[in-house]
């Protein structure tokens, strides 16, 4: 998985952000920044940290909530081409994982057993009951898999995006491993050290020095840009579920998930190699494994399908969202069938 470079914000509140958050002293430049760009959603307590979560549409009895989940290191804002056409005619949730976005740093490590049992808690306890369909890119769908497998009978349907894979690396070969290792606790210490700098304030002062990310909506990538020169935390964060991504395909791994039944499962493919790794020889080992591994994906389930988005790169949500749009309607429908 690519490490992504991509407020706790009461909505309404008129003090404005704390001076201190998350053990960040904020300059009046970043609280500045935070109350122009609120948390969209409400902020769920969970007890020693908040969640960002967002609704969108209004569910008919029965009818699943759509549920979005995104890449490693990635913001709820990743799905704004998405989420909110899906949310005109379903209920719609984009969230925020612990620690990104909106949400407050979480529980330790960031590994997947952790993440997926955040989720459970947040569904739970911000009063969205199952059944859910999922929509989830990159690592994110080795999450969205996990939970559809640990918590039988809640997920009735799931969209993976260019979905990672617990076996990847596996299947690369120990040398394209241990370059993804090496690379990814390099980037690691960059985020690291990326948080120490936002922590002086320096990218709220100047947001010329935190360009806006392409390929979100103009709101979306103002949204982020705000956050990203605002939330040291954010950066430890993106590290810390970096470096754990090795721990996390071991969790996936020991699920062993070979079938999730019958439910209508969509897997969609970039049609552009992605870059892991440097090197060129490791970087196609470490591609050919994963696209092997999400053809395998659509067979998890008996009404499984794959498809190619042959114009995008890693981020089909961005680059073709329309594909997406239309998967997640099939297989709404696919569940209102069945």
């Amino acid at each position: 998985m690519v490490l992504a470079a991509a407020a706790l914000l009461l909505p309404g509140c008129a003090s404005g952000p704390p001076a201190k958050m998350n053990g960040y002293t904020l300059t009046p430049a970043m609280q500045s920044l935070l109350a122009q760009y609120p948390a969209p959603g409400q902020l769920i307590d969970e007890g020693s940290y908040k969640l960002h979560i967002d609704e969108t549409g209004k569910r008919e009895s029965g009818a699943p909530a759509v549920i979005f989940e995104a890449g490693a290191g990635n913001f709820s804002t990743t799905w704004c081409k998405v989420a909110p056409v899906i949310g005109q005619t379903a209920d719609v949730y984009v969230y925020d994982r612990a620690g990104l976005g909106w949400s407050g740093p979480g529980r330790k490590p960031r590994t997947a057993d952790t993440i997926i049992a955040e989720l459970h808690d947040l569904l739970h306890d911000a009063g969205v009951k199952p059944p859910y369909v999922f929509v989830a890119h990159s690592m994110g769908a080795v999450y969205a898999r996990m939970f559809a497998h640990k918590f039988q009978g809640e997920v009735k349907g799931l969209v993976l995006v260019d979905p990672g894979s617990e076996y990847m690396v596996v299947d690369a070969g120990q040398e394209a491993r241990r370059d993804l290792d090496t690379e990814t606790a390099q980037a690691a210490a960059k985020l690291k050290e990326k948080a120490a700098v936002v922590a002086t304030g320096k990218y709220a002062d100047d947001l010329s020095g935190m360009p806006l990310l392409s390929g979100l909506t103009d709101f979306a990538a103002k949204q982020t840009q705000a956050l990203m020169a605002s939330e040291p935390w954010m950066w430890d964060t993106q590290a810390e579920e970096g470096l754990a991504a090795e721990e996390s395909w071991a969790e996936a791994r020991a699920e062993n998930i070979s079938s999730l039944g019958d439910i209508p499962l969509s897997v969609i493919t970039s049609g552009q190699p992605v870059q892991l790794v440097s090197d060129p020889a490791a970087n196609t080992a470490l591609n050919t494994a994963w696209r092997a591994r999400q053809q395998q994906m659509a067979g998890e389930s008996t009404r499984g399908t794959y498809s190619i988005a042959q114009k995008s790169g890693h981020n089909i949500m961005l680059d073709q969202p329309d594909i997406v749009i239309k998967q997640i309607k099939l297989v709404l429908n696919g569940v209102a069938q069945k």
